[in-house]
């Protein structure tokens, strides 16, 4: 198979994707059998010519044939009839608005950039990689002419040509954030973002802080991102962007819950620390009460990092963060987990599964908690803090 065939699979597969995250009607070319017991001579699908993954019988055809009897005797209503008119024209446009991006985004996203380190805003483009998995950043106007004018070898040449661009992994991406409110806008000394032209986009890999011309254009990339990634995470993650709520939570806990788990949380956990171009290491991983802050060291006096708490993007299960990419053994996906935000990422390991489990749903009731209730401070809690402790009774 050619390079260029295994780009369009690549292309074919993401875009089959998101066409199915996209509530478009589906026109079948299946012949279509009238029956004479369905009143109105009705039509419907012969079952045996559907595809093999749909399991029909006789009685989902029955009740699909109610359904649009139904559908079809209510249409005749004037207010029914505009309602559904009017929603079948919006999806039409949701899907022509969603695909035009995905088409921009293959093609080249002009947006403004902001780093940590304070300096002045640049124009970059924000576009796909030729295997569709991972969006890069590249400079708005490249210096391809530096080579006429100044002479240059050709293993020069060829090594700064091969520079690999700047990006970030689709399925690696956290959190779509609008507004100025992630790592690097604080940071601004001389330049003032105007936070509705905002966003981030926040990995595990790095984090873009990131403006566009108008608050219109940047709400529709946030939320056609939102829908993009809405493909890739599973239905389980626990990201803020849904309010830390995962099928099957309850929707509030009792605070003496809450502050059993802010506790066992703020005494500490033992872990196995990873990080990018390190070794694993046995560390403790805890929540400052004072400062709202989880943090990973060999002891509380030693942070070796920290994220703050209302920065989380997500907690993710498994072995898709920065720090086990470059792992040539990664270790068990069931025992470890990722902390992300938008300034730091935790990646750590515990000895068996129903901890791991344990520790995340602990840190997604902690989340969900403090971000309905900003007001209830749990920073009050008082919890004796013990370097040595191991224990996991946190649910």
């Amino acid at each position: 198979m050619s390079a260029h065939e295994i780009e369009l699979q690549g292309q074919r597969a993401l875009n089959s994707a998101i066409l199915l995250r996209i509530p478009q009607p589906i026109l079948s070319t299946a012949p279509r059998v009238f029956d004479q017991d369905i009143p109105d001579g009705l039509g419907h699908i012969d079952g045996t010519t559907l595809s093999d993954d749909i399991v029909v019988n006789e009685g989902t055809i029955h009740a699909a044939s109610k359904i649009q009897s139904w559908y079809r005797q209510w249409m005749k209503v004037p207010k029914i009839k505009t309602a559904t008119t009017h929603l079948v024209q919006l999806m039409h446009q949701l899907d022509r608005d969603l695909l035009l991006f995905w088409k921009l985004l293959h093609e080249g996203l002009r947006v403004c950039k902001y780093t940590t380190k304070g300096q002045k805003k640049k124009s970059k483009v924000i576009l796909l990689d030729k295997d569709r998995e991972r969006l890069i950043i590249r400079p708005l106007y490249r210096k391809s002419l530096r080579f006429i004018t100044k002479s240059v070898s050709f293993s020069r040449r060829k090594a700064v040509t091969a520079k690999r661009d700047k990006g970030i992994y689709l399925q690696d991406i956290a959190e779509i954030r609008p507004g100025a409110v992630s790592l690097a806008f604080p940071n601004l000394s001389f330049s003032h973002p105007m936070p509705k032209y905002c966003f981030s986009i926040i990995s595990s890999e790095q984090t873009w802080d990131l403006e566009l011309p108008t608050t219109a254009a940047r709400d529709q990339a946030v939320a056609r991102f939102r829908v993009i990634l809405d493909v890739l995470q599973d239905s389980t993650s626990m990201l803020a962007s849904r309010g830390w709520v995962i099928p099957h939570h309850a929707t509030s806990l009792p605070i003496a819950k809450i502050e059993t788990l802010f506790g066992a949380l703020v005494s500490g956990i033992q872990v196995t620390r990873y990080h990018t171009g390190m070794p694993p290491a046995r560390n403790f991983l805890w929540i400052d009460p004072s400062t709202l802050r989880i943090c990973v060291g060999e002891t509380k006096e030693r942070v070796f990092k920290s994220l703050s708490m209302i920065d989380v993007a997500e907690v993710r299960k498994g072995i898709n963060s920065v720090a086990f990419y470059t792992l040539g053994v990664p270790p068990p996906a069931s025992q470890c987990f990722s902390i992300i935000a938008s300034e730091n990422v935790i990646e750590c390991q515990v000895p068996e599964e129903i901890y791991r489990n344990l520790i995340c749903h602990a840190f997604r009731d902690v989340f969900h908690f403090y971000s309905r209730s900003p007001q209830h401070t749990i920073k009050t809690i008082h919890v004796q803090h013990k370097n040595t402790s191991t224990s996991y009774n946190i649910c």
